[in-house]
């Protein structure tokens, strides 16, 4: 997986329970972080987390920006936000 989307994958930064945080780039080199579900997640799982975000996205200001919330081609869904 060296992309997802328009979003430039670097390198694993961390891997736990069932998601992992990507450090990734976009067109103008920002340096961002992408979090996404595995695969073994269940759909409930998957639900969830897009709920979180999309309520983190919603509610939390100047902590970080999310940029895009979504799903990979194979159904796992992914949140890309600016890094700290």
């Amino acid at each position: 997986m060296d992309s997802i989307g328009t979003w430039r994958i670097l390198s694993l930064l961390d891997a736990h329970g069932e998601e992992e945080v990507y450090s990734a780039t976009d067109a103008a080199n920002e340096d961002l972080r992408l979090r996404i579900l595995r695969s073994e997640a269940p759909e409930e799982d998957k639900i969830a987390f897009e709920e979180m975000e999309r309520t983190e996205e919603a509610t939390v200001e100047g902590s970080r920006r999310i940029r895009e919330i979504g799903r990979t081609e194979d159904g796992r869904p992914y949140a890309v936000y600016s890094a700290l």
